[in-house]
């Protein structure tokens, strides 16, 4: 429906994210296949991690001083995002992984505690802008409240 690049990723702590699941519409396709790895904190699933998972802030410093982003935030730009991504319910990412494309990301649970998956939606930022963003937001928050609802969490 949005024409999306579409991701299912399983979190391991702050080491890192595995794509279990790709789904692929639209024009614009990012390559990323079942199995490809990538560092915890980055993009908008980088935020969901921290906003949900109670690390510590100087952990979360340590690892957020390794990632390579295209338009770096600052640690405290990071920290302001991952305040909003706790209070919204999802995370975004507009341009700072890769420029010129927005990443958005839902944690879901399979238990209490720390999300173990998430979903994430790829698309080129401004096309996202204009075809809802709002309307993808609040669909990509469904689908993980259904996945982890149908996963015991």
């Amino acid at each position: 429906k949005f024409g999306v690049t579409m991701l299912g990723v399983r979190i391991f702590g702050l080491d890192r994210i595995i794509a279990v699941a790709v789904s692929q519409a639209g024009a614009f396709q990012v390559s990323v296949q079942v199995g490809s790895r990538f560092p915890a904190l980055i993009s908008a699933t980088g935020r969901c991690i921290a906003a949900f998972g109670d690390y510590p802030e100087a952990q979360l410093k340590e690892r957020f001083d390794k990632l390579i982003w295209d338009n770096p935030p600052s640690f405290a730009e990071w920290l302001n995002q991952v305040a909003e991504t706790s209070a919204q319910g999802f995370g975004i990412d507009d341009g700072n992984y890769i420029s010129g494309v927005t990443v958005l990301a839902a944690p879901v649970w399979k238990s209490r505690g720390r999300p173990s998956h998430a979903l994430v939606t790829i698309g080129i930022g401004s096309a996202l802008k204009r075809s809802g963003l709002a309307e993808l937001q609040t669909a990509l928050c469904a689908a993980s409240a259904a996945i982890t609802r149908q996963l015991g969490g």
